[in-house]
């Protein structure tokens, strides 16, 4: 699934087309919402609790759906701000945006059945792809400059049943953290280390050969994804994130 840096450019490309006065006023909220689901990362709590998701399920309902069914509060008789509308959008955002890649790249390519799905470097070979997407958002350091500053004015949601007021001013530094970084290889290494080895098959050496080969190396993941393939992700993700934000914009309004 997509990365921090990654998520916040595929929503602020779906706030740019949607136009939206809530989203354009609320930027802050909206980006900060479009990373939250991957939260679990600093409060170690499971993807499935964020996310709304099943991964094992052939055919997995919306994570959008789940969402509201577990906090319905959200939508009917909410209190929520703007400010707290904004970030569930971007939220929503996020939740879309890694079931299209999970349908349309992960399990063609990567899951059980797929080119290299029975290979143990397949889901670390996702991920450099992912990383790799991650990396060229980076490069854009004027938009890294826009979302840090938006970040920075995002003003805490009322009425917000979701989630602490804590950890959600924790996540808001480290995604304006994540949003500094260089456009480098050079962190995937210890991420990879760190958290891919100990929940895959592979050895530390096949891990390591693969590490030396990048970037050179991701030429064969990308070749066989296919840029066309990526383009159509990405557009297929914005898509449908505009589409369930408005859904969503539009029954909170009337809820």
């Amino acid at each position: 699934m997509p990365p921090i840096c990654y998520h916040l450019a595929l929503a602020q490309q779906a706030a740019w087309r949607l136009a939206l006065p809530l989203l354009e006023g609320n930027m802050g909220s909206y980006l900060l919402g479009s990373t939250l689901p991957d939260i679990h990362i600093i409060t170690q709590g499971s993807r499935d609790q964020t996310h709304f998701f099943d991964l094992a399920s052939p055919q997995p309902r919306s994570g959008a759906e789940a969402l509201f069914e577990a906090h319905p509060e959200l939508i009917k008789g909410s209190a929520l701000d703007e400010g707290g509308q904004a970030l569930v959008a971007g939220y929503l955002c996020h939740l879309v945006s890694d079931e299209v890649w999970i349908m349309d790249i992960y399990r063609p390519f990567f899951g059980r059945g797929a080119p290299w799905g029975d290979d143990p470097m397949a889901n670390i070979w996702d991920r450099a792809l992912q990383y790799e997407l991650d990396r060229r958002a980076r490069i854009d350091q004027t938009t890294m400059a826009q979302v840090r500053a938006h970040l920075a004015r995002a003003v805490p949601a009322q009425g917000l049943s979701l989630m602490d007021r804590a950890p959600l001013e924790e996540w808001r530094h480290f995604v304006a953290m994540a949003a500094s970084q260089e456009a480098t290889w050079d962190r995937f290494a210890l991420f990879a280390r760190q958290f891919l080895l100990p929940r895959s098959k592979v050895s530390v050496e096949q891990l390591d050969s693969f590490l030396a080969s990048l970037p050179q190396g991701l030429g064969r993941i990308l070749h066989q994804v296919g840029e066309a393939r990526l383009a159509a992700f990405e557009e297929k993700a914005i898509a449908q994130s505009m589409a369930v934000i408005q859904e969503y914009l539009s029954a909170h309004s009337q809820g």
